[in-house]
């Protein structure tokens, strides 16, 4: 994953006091205990170390203390997130005093140091810590059957929700984009990790325009080759969050690592968004390993998602008796869009078997007419859609 995931910026920024001098350092959560965001007073530590760290988390994590001010120019829309206020001028006179100092003692400046100044926000040490914070217990793969208290069913997950105003940037037909904002229902103990989030993203040069987003959806997963599954998914939990879904170029693809989104559509997510993603410690669901889901991030681990047996997807064949049903036409839907003539029957006869064969040639395979579990990931992830059918 981009970055490392197990590092989370801080929902607010924090006064960290040399002399006289203010830094509004962006600190970074570590594998310290989590503890309340407001509870947090200013860290009292030496001139010396203190710019030293402060220099050694700029450098490591790419903060510049001057771009953090000019974030700070405009109080951010969300609610309930606070950020420290210091001046350009401060912020350039420690930035140098801390590079002087970490040149003069790097030697002193280790992990364990940067973290003694690290608040972690909400936790995200370990998957078991993130499930304790939210449920109260470990690590589990929740179904329809079992689901953690509190969300049994919509109505009562509904009450661990809240909604929130995020800053975003809208881009109009002609291409202009312009300021708006966007209402987001989220689980409240990550309200102010999400407006942080948002808030950052809002704050890039890149302006990225977002069309639409949602976040609690109760309900279970979905899509091909979990037809049966009984899995909650994580949006159910408020814990997860879509952003321009329906859009080409973030869909789904199948298999571990593959990736065909056309990154010049100005609605395809970008590499920074992905990484304030992580960087505030949540995952992109593009590393999901079976099924590359890219308009989805997700506060809890990916490893909830696995195929429910070992073969996902029937392999079609016209040898022996006749094969037929959902899968096969959900194939010729997907064969007749990439433009090769077929019934859509939901039979799989020899002019079904003809169209795959000319599918598997132009796309590099070995042209056997047989739908094998290449084929399957070949075809869906050139028709960008994982339709919940099966």
């Amino acid at each position: 994953m981009r970055g490392n995931i197990e590092k989370q910026s801080l929902q607010k920024k924090t006064f960290i006091r040399t002399g006289t001098i203010v830094l509004g350092v962006t600190v970074l959560a570590g594998c310290i205990p989590a503890m309340p965001v407001n509870a947090l007073e200013p860290a009292q530590i030496s001139v010396t170390k203190e710019a030293v760290i402060a220099a050694t988390i700029a450098e490591k994590y790419a903060f510049d203390l001057d771009d953090i001010a000019a974030s700070q120019a405009e109080e951010p829309v969300s609610k309930n997130v606070t950020y420290a206020k210091s001046s350009t001028k401060d912020q350039k006179e420690g930035n140098q005093i801390a590079a002087t100092a970490k040149e003069e003692d790097a030697s002193e400046v280790t992990e364990e140091s940067i973290q003694s100044v690290i608040d972690p926000g909400i936790p995200i040490s370990s998957n078991n810590a993130r499930y304790q914070y939210l449920f109260g217990t470990n690590y589990k793969a929740f179904t329809i059957y079992d689901p953690p208290k509190g969300y049994e069913s919509a109505s009562k997950a509904a009450k661990n929700m809240t909604t929130i105003t995020v800053p975003v940037w809208k881009m109009n037909a002609s291409g202009k984009k312009y300021k708006s904002s966007y209402e987001l229902t989220i689980n409240r103990l990550l309200a102010d990790n999400v407006a942080a989030i948002f808030q950052e993203i809002y704050e890039l040069n890149i302006k990225f325009p977002i069309k639409v987003m949602s976040g609690y959806r109760y309900r279970k997963v979905g899509g091909v080759g979990l037809s049966n599954s009984t899995l909650l998914s994580v949006h159910s939990f408020g814990a997860a969050i879509d952003i321009n879904y329906g859009d080409y170029d973030n869909d789904y693809y199948l298999g571990d690592g593959n990736d065909l989104r056309d990154k010049t559509n100005s609605y395809c997510i970008p590499d920074e968004v992905i990484a304030v993603f992580e960087k505030y410690g949540w995952y992109w669901g593009g590393d999901f390993s079976i099924c590359s889901d890219t308009m989805h991030f997700q506060y809890l681990g990916l490893d909830f998602l696995t195929y429910q047996d070992n073969s996902p997807f029937r392999t079609l064949t016209t040898e022996g008796a006749m094969m037929s049903g959902k899968d096969v036409k959900n194939l010729q839907q997907r064969l007749k869009k990439l433009g090769f003539s077929v019934s859509v029957d939901g039979v799989y006869g020899n002019a079904t078997a003809k169209a795959v064969k000319k599918a598997q040639k132009r796309y590099g395979l070995k042209a056997t007419g047989v739908v094998d579990y290449k084929t399957w990931e070949t075809i869906i992830n050139q028709t960008h859609d994982m339709s919940y059918v099966f």
